[in-house]
């Protein structure tokens, strides 16, 4: 409810009186808000799914992979773990 200010003349109210408070309460609000809205987009981010268990055309699965003779040429598909580089453009390349 508005007051008049018996000093100045002029009518005081909430916002007028605390506007220091008012700002706390919107930082409040949009903080909420902005962590609501990055929880959501968290959670769609987390629901897709990628069919990881395809295999790449020519790569044998390991049932093929045992199955082959001891010579013989296989491929297989690995993810690069780490890498060292060493002189005349050699590397060693480990793989998991």
């Amino acid at each position: 409810m508005a007051q008049v200010s018996p000093v100045y003349g002029h009518t005081i109210n909430r916002n007028t009186i605390y506007p220091h408070l008012l700002k706390g309460v919107l930082m409040k609000k949009s903080l909420i808000i902005t962590l609501a809205l990055i929880m959501v987009l968290s959670l769609v981010g987390c629901g897709k799914t990628d069919s990881a268990d395809k295999k790449s055309e020519g790569v044998m699965t390991y049932a093929e992979y045992v199955a082959a003779a001891m010579d013989s040429e296989v491929v297989v598909e690995t993810y690069v773990q780490a890498k060292q580089s060493w002189w005349d453009n050699k590397a060693t390349v480990y793989t998991q």
